[in-house]
């Protein structure tokens, strides 16, 4: 699978997504804190962190998008047999973290972490999941 940000494809070699709620402690439900209803669902956020393997200039361009604070939607797609995929879609991903690519002997890599927020339309963090069959057992 490729890791496809900003216009430019990258190999990763892992990946982890963090969905963190951020909900506090609202009170009791007798109060009047719980009954009057906070909208907490803006404080949610959503981290990728990505261990992509180091290509030259298309890796220190991460670098320089982590300094300029750009944002730009990333897409990942798994491929299986047939029609069979996975995408996963991050949207408005800011660059929050970025580690120099070389620190020891071996193979080079960036690790580099992403904050999504949503769009008007659409949330921070989506899968699509496509298959071969209509059949609901098959999924």
């Amino acid at each position: 699978a490729e890791f496809s940000w900003d216009s430019a494809n990258y190999t990763f070699q892992s990946l982890e997504i963090d969905i963190n709620n951020n909900l506090s402690d609202v009170g009791d439900v007798e109060t009047d804190y719980y009954i009057s209803g906070i909208d907490q669902s803006a404080q949610g956020e959503v981290i990728v962190r990505a261990q992509l393997l180091y290509k030259g200039t298309a890796t220190d361009a991460l670098r320089t998008a982590h300094a300029a604070g750009t944002e730009s939607t990333f897409a990942i797609t798994f491929t299986g047999p047939g029609d069979y995929q996975l995408t996963v879609t991050g949207r408005n991903a800011k660059i929050i973290r970025y580690e120099d690519p070389i620190s020891s002997a071996g193979r080079m890599t960036a690790t580099v972490e992403f904050r999504l927020k949503p769009d008007t339309s659409d949330g921070a963090l989506t899968l699509a999941l496509v298959n071969n069959d209509s059949d609901e057992l098959t999924n």
